[in-house]
């Protein structure tokens, strides 16, 4: 640090120093006061007054620090005086200031002294602080080195931080936890990157694993792609490529998380994953569940109506469903987000009823100023009712469906 002010102060010497509009003139070559013996006068007439072993003003006695020896015993204390020298700040109005030619020589003096000073002391580089890799740098050093993905760092202990940061090698320690938790990850590791992953929870039947097969890492050994991976096996995807492409057992399935799914770490994604967990449980349980509002239950479905909900409740209706979910978050929102920009609208009537204390009515308010934006010919209105308006207000619903289609 000494050395740093010292530098700064240097680079401060050839310009000129601006205080309560005094000017402290450049270096214009003009001879440098002899050592010492002129510094220690200067020192007499313009600071020793208020820095002096009685009043000590800021700390400070320049009987304890004599010229020249204490330069090298406490070299702290002339950087401040340059500093102060410098600027103009010392000493302080409205007592007047020093020559401004003497001090300026006085500065060089002492900085030259600091440098010397400085220079014929040992080097000191400083202590070098042996760091290790915190969690997330493991496991892409890991990935980089062997190209396994199994990321053993989610299992070390979290890693401490200063000033917000987690890869501060004072910081990091070396816990005897953490010791056996590498020892355990090299295991892992090294096994997966000589043999390939591992099979936490292997099937007995290979080409019919269970659902539990596939919350561990099962390998592509375990994996038919089209009744496990994805129900309609199409070509076109990248994972159903990727898996025809590649032997049985020398594919490391971790990266797309088929063999991952409870892996918070990837996509969490067996491909096609809503519609076979729907698909996966009784249409009626489903449907009483998804159907059903709290205090409410069933009430408002008609025992045939909820009879042809669990009929129609196939894959192809679950994977319709899904599908349409997905569009209203990408390509239809896109385009309806360009006609909108566009200007252009909708051009038939429309008709746009809601449940006054349904989500959308709570929410939305106003639904059909909304519409209004997006159609030429808007009609509709609130109704008295919940989310599910046919059921819950049949006679309502009809009567605006019977006044827009014989408008």
């Amino acid at each position: 640090m000494r050395a740093s002010g010292r530098r700064r102060s240097a680079l401060l010497v050839p310009a000129l120093f601006l205080a309560g509009g005094v000017a402290l003139p450049a270096d214009n070559g003009a001879p440098v006061a002899a050592g010492a013996a002129a510094a220690t006068p200067f020192i007499a007439r313009n600071c020793r007054m208020c820095h002096n072993a009685v009043l000590k003003n800021a700390g400070l006695d320049f009987d304890a620090h004599p010229l020249p020896a204490s330069l090298a015993t406490s070299p702290e204390v002339w950087e401040k005086v340059v500093e102060k020298l410098q600027t103009r700040q010392m000493p302080p109005p409205p007592l007047p200031g020093p020559d401004p030619v003497e001090s300026a020589s006085l500065v060089r003096w002492i900085q030259r002294e600091l440098d010397a000073v400085e220079a014929a002391r040992p080097p000191n580089p400083g202590r070098v602080t042996a760091r290790r890799l915190n969690r997330t740098e493991y496991d892409n050093t890991v990935r980089d080195l062997l190209g396994v993905t199994l990321r053993p760092g989610d299992a070390f202990p979290q890693d401490d931080s200063g000033y917000g940061f987690d890869n501060i090698g004072d910081v990091l320690s070396v816990s005897p936890v953490l010791l056996e938790k590498y020892l355990k990850a090299a295991e892992r590791v090294s096994r997966a990157a000589l043999f390939g992953p591992n099979p936490l929870k292997p099937p007995s039947d290979a080409e019919n694993p269970k659902w539990e097969n596939l919350s561990s890492n099962v390998g592509a050994q375990y994996l038919w792609v089209e009744r496990v991976l994805a129900w309609d096996s199409n070509m076109k995807k990248f994972p159903i490529q990727l898996f025809h492409t590649s032997r049985p057992g020398t594919l490391d399935t971790s990266l797309i998380s088929s063999d991952n799914i409870n892996n918070p770490r990837t996509m969490n994604a067996v491909y096609d994953l809503p519609e076979r967990m729907m698909a996966a449980v009784p249409a009626e349980w489903y449907m009483e569940r998804k159907l059903s509002k709290p205090g409410i239950g069933l009430k408002f479905f008609a025992p045939e109506a909820f009879a042809e909900y669990v009929r129609c409740f196939n894959w192809k209706t679950i994977r319709g469903s899904c599908e349409d979910y997905r569009a209203c978050a990408t390509c239809d929102l896109e385009m309806d987000t360009a006609d909108f920009r566009q200007g252009t609208k909708v051009t038939v009537p429309l008709l746009a009823v809601w449940g006054a204390r349904s989500h959308t009515g709570i929410v939305h308010g106003d639904v059909l100023k909304v519409w209004k934006d997006y159609g030429n010919d808007v009609t509709g209105g609130p109704i008295d009712c919940g989310h599910y308006v046919p059921e819950e207000a049949p006679d309502e619903t009809l009567g605006w469906f019977l006044k827009h289609f014989t408008a």
